[in-house]
């Protein structure tokens, strides 16, 4: 149930729609999943979800708050998805 929640986020129409790329993370796929948000952010919610079969590994980013440059809502990750991918390729493999 909480993977199928995490891989199909809902969410409502207004809000835009979910899209996904497939990525490869430390030599596996993984899939990254950008969410919507409400306000005029094309995009609140990243998600970076990596099956290791017995392990399912979910990286988060979020942005928060208004709008403004270097603001608290200011994500490098939400700004350059692919930092977020370059972050977890130092994923060690599980169990090592």
């Amino acid at each position: 149930m909480a993977k199928d929640r995490i891989l199909n986020p809902r969410v409502l129409s207004t809000e835009g729609e979910v899209t996904r790329r497939t990525v490869t993370v430390n030599g596996r796929q993984a899939e990254l999943i950008s969410v919507p948000s409400g306000s005029s952010r094309p995009v609140g919610k990243l998600r970076l979800v990596i099956d290791l079969n017995e392990v399912v590994v979910v990286a988060v980013a979020t942005a928060l708050g208004p709008i403004s440059a270097g603001g608290p809502d200011y994500s490098p990750f939400i700004n350059n998805p692919d930092l977020l991918v370059q972050v977890m390729q130092d994923l060690r493999p599980y169990p090592e």
